[in-house]
Order: structure tokens, then C-alpha cells, then sequence
């Protein structure tokens, strides 16, 4: 699950204030693209992000889901798509893992 701003795999049911997991999750990625260097293949991005995981014994609950929000820039590079975005968590809670710069190459640009 990607909810950009947390890191990989921390959302969901903890266990002893570590993260476990779940069976069921839902995400929301909501992103504005713009132009920057368009010639060069070169755009930015501003994002909000929400997202969740549960687990059996948790019910859903829109009041558990973790948002952020980010800016970054996507370039389509002429060895395949890489982009950098930094994400801020707007409702951190105790025991969240946050990872502010994101990498990523290949995939959609």
C-alpha cells in the first residue's frame, strides 16, 4: 500500500508498536500534474494521499486512515520514467514510521 509520506508497510494493525499488517486496505491518490520542462519530459506533481490497512479483528473506519499531502517532479527520462516526491503526514500518530523523499524508477510516469 502507498500512501506516500509513511513509510512502506507501517500503516495498519500493530502488535507489541510494531506494524503486522492486514488482509484489507483501501487507498486514495489524488494528483495534479503539471508542466515544467515538457520539452525535456520533465513535470511536477502535487499529491493527497489517504490510506489504511486493517486487519480481522478491526472494522473499518474512515477516522483511522492516515493522509498526506506532497509535492514532487516526474521525469521521463530516455532510460525509463524516475520520479522524487516528498510527502508530509498531516495526522501522524505514535509509532508511525514517516519517510518524507520518495524514489522511484520505471512504472508510470
Amino acid at each position: 500500500m502507498v500512501v506516500r509520506g509513511f513509510a512502506e508497510r507501517s500503516l495498519g494493525p500493530r502488535e507489541g508498536g510494531d506494524a503486522i499488517g492486514g488482509d484489507k486496505m483501501a487507498v486514495l491518490n489524488v494528483e495534479v500534474l503539471f508542466p515544467i520542462l515538457e520539452e525535456y519530459g520533465l513535470r511536477g506533481v502535487a499529491f493527497f494521499d489517504m490510506g489504511q490497512a486493517f486487519g480481522e479483528s478491526e472494522g473499518f473506519n474512515f477516522g483511522d486512515f492516515r493522509r498526506s499531502i506532497g509535492v514532487g517532479a516526474r521525469w521521463l527520462s530516455p532510460f525509463g520514467p524516475f520520479r522524487v516526491e516528498f510527502g508530509f503526514p498531516l495526522n501522524k500518530k505514535s509509532g508511525d514510521d514517516t519517510s518524507v523523499i520518495g524514489f522511484s524508477v520505471g512504472g508510470q510516469p
